[in-house]
């Protein structure tokens, strides 16, 4: 099963990524930076827990999820969409998304108001997409995707609860994850590759198997055993 982190494992292990690279690590190169983000509620807010210093404005680079994250966070605060004007990183979410109303628009979010979906009204945007597609659509071709995902757990349960047959020819880094992650909740323990259907997608993305699991926070047996933690 998962492997359990208190915060001062996790602050321990942000320290200890920045003195080996000698400088403030991005969450791509720590292993745990989901664990990170779900204890801290980001993975800035780890850093910051780790006391260590935030890039400025000026230089940071921000990834996708950096900027949906800071437009939902706004969002929350002040309990409503946020204008372009209260959001000091209009410009990048400009210049990445195209527009800020698409910055919106990818953050679940509408114009002038907090856009509340229900269950049902996200089934139904995910049938109609797949109307339209004439196929179960995927994630990038649906701008609800992260609500869907809060939503549901993930967007191939989502998909499910739609009906929808699940796609199984493309997977993220992050559905593959929640896969092995689920497959260990469910056997309470780490599961082999043969127990899992998608060891193949996991061993192409990965390099190995045991990576994948390495991935999932789930630790694997020399000689082909795993056992939890």
């Amino acid at each position: 099963m998962a492997k359990k982190y208190t915060d001062e494992d996790l602050i321990e292990i942000l320290q200890q990524k920045a003195k080996e690279l000698g400088r403030l690590p991005k969450a791509r190169e720590v292993k745990q930076w989901l664990t990170i983000r779900k204890h801290f509620g980001s993975f800035n807010k780890g850093l910051e827990a780790a006391g260590l210093v935030l890039n400025t404005a000026k230089n940071r680079t921000y990834t996708e999820s950096d900027l949906i994250e800071i437009l939902q966070q706004k969002a929350k605060e002040l309990g409503r969409t946020p204008k372009a004007r209260e959001v000091k990183q209009w410009a990048t979410i400009r210049k990445y998304f195209g527009s800020f109303n698409k910055g919106l628009e990818a953050a679940g979010l509408t114009p002038g108001k907090l856009r509340n979906y229900t269950k049902e009204g996200l089934i139904e945007i995910l049938q109609q997409k797949a109307e339209e597609l004439g196929r179960t659509p995927k994630r990038h071709e649906v701008k609800q995707t992260l609500t869907i995902i809060n939503m549901f757990g993930s967007f191939n349960k989502g998909l499910e609860a739609a009906g929808l047959a699940l796609n199984t020819t493309t997977y993220t880094e992050d559905d593959l994850i929640e896969i092995l992650q689920q497959k260990a909740k469910e056997l309470g323990r780490t599961p082999k590759a043969r127990e899992v259907k998608q060891a193949g997608s996991i061993i192409k993305h990965f390099g190995s198997f045991s990576k994948g699991l390495e991935a999932a926070e789930l630790t694997p047996n020399k000689r082909g055993r795993k056992t939890m933690h």
